[in-house]
């Protein structure tokens, strides 16, 4: 899951840091533009604003022993 880009898992669902301000920092979905979900957080982490409507279903993610994440497709 690496594209250079910061990364962020929520509910199950996976953003891409977009930008960032000096008090927040603007997270849209891994799946856009088809998917507008995304998130607006401010810099003590708190969640300031929210789209949590996706148009599919969450990513298949698991958290590996030494903190990374592990993708699983499904593609046969």
């Amino acid at each position: 899951m690496s594209c250079g880009k910061t990364r962020m898992l929520y509910k199950k669902y996976t953003y891409y840091k977009y930008y960032s301000t000096k008090t927040y920092d603007r997270w849209i979905c891994t799946l856009y533009p088809k998917c507008k979900s995304s998130l607006k957080i401010h810099e003590n982490q708190e969640i300031l604003l929210s789209n949590l409507d996706h148009k599919h279903m969450p990513t298949d993610l698991y958290k590996l022993s030494n903190g990374t994440f592990l993708k699983v497709s499904d593609r046969r």
